[in-house]
């Protein structure tokens, strides 16, 4: 599985960091964050070519930041589990409950991605 340094680039112009786990496969990616009953505050799953998700399944809430060429299109925020959210969006980004707030992340708000070191 690669991991990833996404670099969230807010409209203030703050930077929150976050190594990220990209799935492989179907199976990978079906499992995602399924088993973990918590997140460290830069843990999460990157999903590309992914507009939809579900939390069928988890045991804690997440955020969900949608992305659509390099933009923030939606956020949502402490999303339950069995839950589905969708947006018209090219890549996922799941991340522990609240993280979006505090990292001041907005519909708008550019996002780049950078290859992580080997974890």
């Amino acid at each position: 599985m690669r991991r990833r340094v996404l670099n969230l680039v807010t409209p203030t112009g703050d930077k929150a960091v976050a190594v990220l786990r990209q799935p492989r496969g179907f199976f990978g990616r079906a499992k995602g964050l399924l088993g973990k009953t918590s997140l460290d505050e830069s843990e999460g799953l990157l999903l590309p070519l992914c507009p939809a998700v579900h939390t069928s399944g988890m045991r804690i809430p997440i955020d969900v930041v949608f992305i659509r060429r390099g933009r923030v299109i939606r956020v949502v925020r402490e999303m339950k589990p069995w839950r589905v959210a969708a947006a018209m969006a090219d890549t996922a980004v799941e991340i522990p409950a609240g993280r979006a707030e505090r990292a001041g992340l907005v519909p708008g708000a550019r996002v780049h991605f950078a290859t992580a070191f080997k974890i």
